[in-house]
């Protein structure tokens, strides 16, 4: 299949990668101080993810786990980012993240890319 012209980036990944996919852009706030909440919940369909960090404070992300100051990844202030792809990371971008706020109330966004339907075999 050629990759010559296509018309949209989902154009552009089906033909190169044989998949069919979409992206989806999900603007979130965290709860209170001390809160963890599910940034992206467990899917297995999911072949791309990142978390972007939003506000002017530190989050932390863990995969499968409660995140806090002592454990996780830093999302710095303004724009601290995880990329996970399947390419690279293999299953790591379908997990379960979470995120630990320690001031309450900060923005991040959650991008992903899902697949419309499941691989065969």
């Amino acid at each position: 299949m050629s990759i010559d012209n296509p018309q949209s980036t989902r154009e552009l990944i089906e033909r190169l990668y044989g998949i069919n996919a979409f992206f989806v852009a999900t603007a979130k706030v965290t709860g209170g101080a001390g809160s963890i909440v599910s940034g992206a919940p467990l899917a297995s369909h999911r072949a791309n993810l990142f978390i972007l960090n939003l506000s002017a404070n530190v989050l932390y992300a863990l995969p499968m786990g409660a995140p806090s100051a002592t454990n996780g990844i830093r999302l710095d202030p303004n724009g601290g980012r995880i990329l996970l792809n399947f390419k690279d990371d293999l299953e790591l971008c379908t997990y379960e993240w979470n995120i630990f706020d320690a001031v309450g109330g900060s923005n991040y966004l959650i991008g992903e890319t899902l697949l419309v339907e499941p691989l065969q075999g």
